[in-house]
């Protein structure tokens, strides 16, 4: 199982999600899950705000949270959003066409990284998603 994250660097101020594949915090928004927990901020996790943000150094969670919330954070895989239910399935070396929903632009920029998860009881790390930037 591999996740999909999407980081805006390096202050993220934006309002958006990543549409297809579907983020875990957005699935509830397609009726292909109804089962997943509904996320109202979905298009918000730029990790607590600004001023959050600059209080923590600049620093996020993995996946758009607030860095000092607790791990698991509600956006990673084991937190309140991160059900293990999986949006999507590619194979190593296919294209995958990306859309990102932008509600309000604030600026920035996308990149997507890949990080597998070995246990699926786990939550992502940052080292394990810096190791598979995307082109």
């Amino acid at each position: 199982m591999a996740t999909l994250a999407a980081l805006v660097l390096p202050r993220v101020e934006a309002h958006g999600y990543l549409w297809n594949p579907r983020s875990r915090s957005s699935m509830w928004k397609a009726p292909a899950y109804p089962n997943v927990p509904t996320n109202y901020n979905h298009n918000q996790l730029f990790c607590g705000g600004a001023s959050v943000q600059q209080a923590n150094g600049g620093q996020c969670g993995v996946c758009g949270d607030n860095y000092n919330d607790t791990q698991p954070r509600e956006n990673e895989n084991t937190g309140k959003y991160g059900t293990g239910m999986i949006a999507a399935e590619f194979v190593e070396g296919q294209t995958v066409n990306v859309s990102v929903i932008i509600t309000a632009h604030h600026k920035g920029w996308f990149e997507f990284n890949l990080c597998e998860l070995t246990n699926p009881q786990t939550f992502e790390s940052e080292t394990c998603m810096q190791k598979h930037l995307l082109e």
